[in-house]
């Protein structure tokens, strides 16, 4: 569901980016816990949703692949890196269910 750059991003495919990701819990749960805006590490989200590496990688990846979240790497010490995610942009706005 990529799109290429002369495509601007409308609230209407965000929000078809974000129903196809219901397709599984763990990226639903994912999405539910980056909700408020803030960064969650990849630890830290496999501990909370008390899933293992491989399963949470795989749907992390599919969320980065449409552009749902986004990783940032935080080098911590030589050749260690810290991965946290956060949700991009207008994801957060379609996602609060708060008025």
């Amino acid at each position: 569901m990529s799109m290429n750059k002369e495509e601007k991003e409308t609230p209407q495919t965000v929000l078809l980016k974000v129903l196809n990701a219901l397709y599984d819990d763990v990226r639903v749960e994912v999405l539910n816990m980056l909700k408020d805006g803030e960064m969650i590490s990849f630890r830290s989200l496999a501990r909370r949703l008390g899933v293992n590496h491989k399963k949470l990688k795989k749907n992390i990846s599919a969320l980065i692949r449409n552009d749902l979240i986004e990783e940032v790497q935080i080098k911590v010490s030589d050749g260690r890196v810290y991965r946290a995610y956060r949700l991009r942009g207008g994801i957060s706005k379609i996602l609060n269910t708060e008025r």
